[in-house]
């Protein structure tokens, strides 16, 4: 009867290993397919060491700084491979190898998993900032739904100046099941529109069952200082709740607008204190060297990369298998 029950349960286990096993590679695969586009650089990038003549080293350089990587990043690049080059003849696999590991240990330099339950016995306060067209509420409704079945999780729309972005959010959070706040604006009949600051600051007390607070604020460009002053009054009035809030302030960023990306960090940098960054749309047109870059460059964590629009298109983000994906697809 014990072996039955012992055997049982190392079914079980098994099972669910292999489930796991399942879904990474499942999302691995997917990862490679949709990094397809940014691949083709690099792939470009091997060939120059298809041969044993003599390497060119100023082609090198222009398609490097065509894959979204910084000038500085470039360069310490090269140097590698020059010094390599000195100890042996250099083949596609060695530079791919090369190129692995520096990416890898740039990334793991500045990574933290993102992690909630680190916060234990407390209010889980994330904001999410970010330009217009970033993918930012369509971000905040994927992580939403990784965490729905952990904690009772509240979304807040910051964004009053659009009913629009209201309403987007409001259909995620039905879609998934989840408890939304907007101040009332979707139901508001007589032109009163509270501030983004005090719907933050009502969404926290709206339900003392509430554990995770997802913020959404409203989209807006760097230069708008309106706007920028009205995220760092939400970020004022988070802390008049508990100093240590948000705990995470997140910006969500379009992989496909490149160099741009690192104004917008600093940008954003200045009106709040930015703890982690989501890069979307790495599916399209962008070149996956951005994401070293940002990493490289402002010393925040990437936590989750997009590669398309469905809950399951968001991962925690992963340094070894974002460039495996990106330079064996």
């Amino acid at each position: 009867m014990i072996f039955t029950i012992f055997k049982k349960k190392e079914k079980q286990i098994l099972e669910q290993d292999a489930s796991q096993n399942i879904e990474k590679k499942t999302w691995f695969q997917k990862l490679k397919e949709r990094l397809g586009l940014s691949s083709l650089i690099f792939h470009k990038i091997f060939n120059i060491f298809s041969s044993s003549g003599d390497i060119n080293y100023d082609e090198f350089e222009t398609l490097l700084l065509e894959t979204d990587m910084d000038y500085d990043l470039t360069r310490m690049l090269i140097e590698k491979v020059k010094d390599l080059s000195k100890t042996q003849s250099i083949t596609q696999n060695d530079v791919k190898d090369l190129m692995k590991s520096f990416m890898i240990e740039i990334l793991e330099s500045n990574h933290k998993v993102f992690d909630l339950d680190q916060y234990a016995n407390e209010k889980k306060v994330i904001m999410f900032c970010g330009i217009n067209g970033s993918g930012k509420t369509t971000s905040i409704a994927k992580i939403a739904s990784l965490y729905k079945n952990k904690f009772k999780t509240l979304m807040i729309c910051c964004d009053t100046f659009r009913a629009a972005a209201s309403a987007q959010l409001s259909f995620w959070a039905k879609s998934l099941e989840i408890d939304f706040f907007d101040g009332g604006l979707s139901e508001n009949q007589d032109g009163k529109v509270l501030s983004p600051s005090t719907v933050a600051y009502k969404g926290l007390d709206l339900n003392e069952n509430n554990e995770l607070f997802l913020i959404d604020t409203s989209g807006r460009l760097t230069t708008n200082q309106n706007l920028m002053q009205e995220l760092k009054a939400i970020d004022r009035v988070l802390k008049k709740k508990n100093a240590s809030y948000p705990q995470e302030s997140i910006l969500v960023l379009d992989g496909t607008m490149g160099q741009n990306l690192h104004n917008q960090v600093e940008a954003f940098k200045e009106v709040t204190n930015l703890t982690g960054l989501i890069v979307t749309k790495l599916d399209g047109i962008s070149r996956g060297g951005i994401i070293v870059s940002l990493s490289h460059k402002h010393k925040l964590p990437i936590y989750f990369i997009g590669i398309g629009e469905k809950e399951s298109d968001i991962n925690f983000f992963s340094s070894e298998e974002f460039v495996n994906g990106l330079l064996d697809s």
